[in-house]
């Protein structure tokens, strides 16, 4: 019995320690403004009519709170893909018809489609916007085991500082 116990121990520790590591990408916007700014994802038509969840994405609206440091928040989390050879603008272009952006007093709105960015001087959807890219090891631990995580994260900022003030005294 001794023999069959220890066995089995030996073979749970064995099991155990061959995790796999589990690796995703991550879209991520970072808000470095002064206020809260509001987050509409507009998923595209072929998402919209259905999803493995069983029914249709609908846009998604959300807050990003200031975060001057870089900390990793997955409230801010916009996209999550098993694909780690797509560009982060080529997941959003993938997910996204459009997305938009106010400001907390609704003093600024930002528009990136496909083809233009309205209100800000970079789109999130073209090939030439800036990102930084950052790899976070994590562990998701269970009640009998810890799950290994790399995440790719992929970061849009928004700053003030590329904010587009447009003219309206046309």
């Amino acid at each position: 019995m001794k023999k069959i116990l220890f066995s089995i121990v030996v073979v749970l520790v064995f099991i155990s320690c061959n995790r796999r590591v589990n690796e995703t990408a991550h879209i991520h916007i970072q808000n470095k403004t002064e206020s809260a700014i509001n987050v509409t994802l507009y998923p595209n038509a072929k998402f919209r009519e259905v999803s493995f969840l069983g029914g249709p994405i609908r846009p998604t609206n959300f807050n990003v709170y200031p975060d001057f440091d870089g900390t990793y928040f997955w409230s801010n989390v916009i996209l999550v893909s098993g694909d780690l050879n797509m560009k982060p603008y080529e997941l959003v272009k993938t997910v996204f018809d459009s997305i938009r952006i106010v400001t907390q007093n609704e003093a600024h709105t930002i528009r990136f489609t496909h083809e233009s960015a309205t209100g800000y001087s970079e789109n999130i959807f073209s090939k030439n916007s800036t990102w930084t890219f950052q790899i976070i090891h994590d562990n998701l631990h269970t009640m009998m085991a810890s799950n290994p995580q790399k995440y790719h994260v992929h970061t849009f900022v928004i700053s003030e500082n590329n904010f587009v003030i447009s003219d309206s005294t046309e």
